[in-house]
């Protein structure tokens, strides 16, 4: 690989790394409430150093928490 190709794809790596999340709380049937963060960029969510598409959500929660999520709240 050309090294200006090289120095341009580690640029917009470090800016994409930069990019805003928000802060959200998502509230599972059980009560338990998960600390998270949305990417609105690619649309994913980052719970506990996992990250998945937000169409998934109710999925991975339901397999990792054993209970989907009913509500998510910026926070």
């Amino acid at each position: 690989m050309n090294d200006a190709v090289l120095r341009q794809l580690r640029s917009i790596a470090s800016d994409l790394s930069e990019r805003g999340k928000f802060e959200i709380k998502i509230e599972l049937k059980s009560g338990t409430v998960l600390k998270a963060k949305y990417d609105p960029l690619f649309h994913s969510v980052i719970i506990a150093g996992t990250t998945f598409p937000v169409s998934e959500l109710k999925k991975w929660t339901k397999l990792f928490w054993g209970s989907e999520a009913v509500m998510i709240v910026k926070g």
